[in-house]
């Protein structure tokens, strides 16, 4: 088995139909690449891996017994994947144009570069922000209790990295 360019592994639960429309565009924004599309099912009672293997048979469709969540779901597909270039994908994740082969074409030219995030757009088109610094004790700690606004000036702000424009990160 040669090796794809990309693995993409996808976790789901009961979310069939937007499952159905992340995977059309996957295989619509593919281009060039050899992709490898690995779903891994929760024990959906919504016909989802069913959806998958009648529609998409090119997909490796894993249904596992029980909701197993989403970290190890991640890490049974992350256990089958193949590819030189690993994506977690969301599935209620949308590829737009050629979001996949502008990606993986950065992380093969760039080689000292080991994690790339796309730019997230929200349904009306406008820009997610989803930029972050690697975060601290104490953004860590401010960030996952009620004492949010209780944080020093500054700290959450430069977590947030709220200095920099969305459309460059």
């Amino acid at each position: 088995m040669s090796e794809p360019d990309l693995s993409i592994i996808i976790v789901s639960w009961n979310v069939r139909d937007l499952l159905r429309d992340c995977l059309r565009s996957v295989d619509g924004g593919r281009g060039e690449l050899d992709l490898e599309v690995i779903v891994v099912d929760s024990a959906s009672t919504d016909g989802s891996p069913q959806m998958v293997m009648a529609e998409f048979p090119w997909v490796d469709c894993v249904s596992c017994a029980e909701n197993v969540g989403f970290p190890k779901g991640n890490n049974i597909g992350l256990s089958r994947a193949h590819g030189r270039n690993l994506l977690l994908l969301n599935p209620d994740t949308i590829i737009h144009d050629d979001a996949l082969p502008l990606m993986v074409n950065f992380l093969e030219a760039n080689p000292d570069v080991g994690l790339v995030g796309p730019q997230l757009l929200n349904s009306d088109g406008t820009v997610q922000s989803s930029r972050r610094r690697f975060p601290t004790l104490a953004t860590a700690f401010f960030e996952s209790t009620w004492l949010e606004g209780y944080a020093p000036d500054g700290l959450l702000q430069n977590f947030y990295a709220l200095d920099l424009p969305d459309e460059k990160t």
